[in-house]
């Protein structure tokens, strides 16, 4: 069974996602030893490999039990029906049937367009597959498919950052790059903040230990303040008691019985233990989060494709969706984004998405 990529932590989350200390993040992203990729919001996540049958693409169902792959527009059909996805699948499939993979090669990427979907106007293409309208100089309504790559699969674990455009080779129709592409190092004086970010952050800087449901009750919070818009970059520990509270009351009002009510309250109680933590937690996590904002100040200094919000207004400029750090060994990844923007552009009702179109 292959390890996808399926899931990957937001970096100030690893605080408490993870075992050790999140902070040898920025030491290793102020030193250079980490490696950049852009993230794409395209769609849908899309797998090319080759074995002894030939060429195939698959959807995420890559690591069912009985992997679903696709070697012909009868397999594509007979999984997905005729509808405009199966299209898509089908032309990627065709387009790439040339291509340089060998046998036992799984790459991973993002599909950004097919034929049709690329409007050129005014000496620019414009495509959009999901929330983000992207714009290019380059003309390229000629091209079948656009596929931006960013995970190589080796001995069936996923690797990050790798050449996957020069794996894959040319192909007539594709245009494809990696998401590693055109992205510039850290400035110096992001460096310089970050390292003062850092003795701030050392300050508060706790050890604790929590209890496995207060790590996911915190992470759920955290995404329902952004949701919601109430996140706030200072901190957001004084609503999460509140939280908590409301949660298992919608838990034990659930179930009938007594007896099962009591055992789901039994379920919180090391929770409420934890809540006198939760300060100093909350607070290395909100510097952790503006850390990320230094640092996606100066990765999005640099890119040639352009990216917008569709509203009934017009377009409105916005930053990429975000980026992802690589460890030096290429198998551990956290997520750079601006989750406020992002959630915004995702959820809000002005913004136009690619399959409202």
């Amino acid at each position: 069974m292959r390890k996808d990529n399926t899931h990957m932590d937001h970096f100030e989350d690893r605080i408490v996602l993870a075992k050790k200390n999140p902070i040898h993040w920025i030491d290793d992203i102020c030193a250079d030893k980490v490696t950049w990729s852009r993230k794409w919001d395209g769609a849908p996540s899309i797998f090319v490999g080759r074995d002894e049958d030939g060429i195939f693409v698959a959807k995420k169902g890559i690591f069912n039990k009985n992997p679903k792959l696709y070697r012909s527009s009868e397999d594509i059909k007979n999984d997905l029906g005729d509808n405009d996805l199966a299209s898509k699948l089908f032309c990627t499939l065709i387009t790439l049937e040339s291509c340089d993979l060998e046998v036992g090669d799984l790459v991973q990427g993002d599909l950004l367009f097919t034929r049709g979907d690329v409007e050129y106007n005014d000496g620019f293409s414009q495509f959009q597959a999901n929330t983000i309208v992207y714009q290019a100089k380059e003309q390229l309504q000629t091209h079948w498919v656009g596929i931006v790559w960013h995970t190589n699969y080796i001995d069936q674990q996923a690797h990050y950052g790798h050449d996957i455009k020069s794996m894959v080779g040319e192909c007539h129709g594709l245009y494809h790059f990696n998401a590693g592409d055109e992205i510039d190092p850290l400035d110096d004086d992001t460096k310089t903040l970050l390292s003062y970010m850092k003795k701030e952050y050392n300050r508060v800087k706790t050890d604790f230990s929590l209890a496995q449901m207060t790590v996911d009750l915190y992470v759920t919070y955290i995404n329902f303040r952004i949701k919601q818009g109430e996140f706030n970059p200072d901190g957001n520990v004084d609503g999460f008691a509140d939280y908590v509270v409301e949660h298992m009351k919608r838990a034990v009002d659930s179930v009938k019985q007594d007896k099962t009510k009591q055992k789901r309250m039994d379920l919180y109680a090391p929770v409420f233990k934890d809540l006198h933590k939760m300060v100093p937690v909350d607070k290395m996590h909100s510097i952790l989060y503006k850390m990320k904002l230094v640092i996606l100040k100066s990765l999005n200094r640099s890119s040639s494709i352009d990216t917008y919000l569709k509203t009934e207004k017009g377009l409105r400029p916005t930053s990429h969706e975000g980026y992802v750090a690589i460890n030096a060994h290429g198998i551990d990844a956290v997520k750079i984004v601006d989750r406020q923007e992002f959630s915004y552009a995702n959820f809000s009702p002005e913004v136009i998405k690619g399959w409202t179109k």
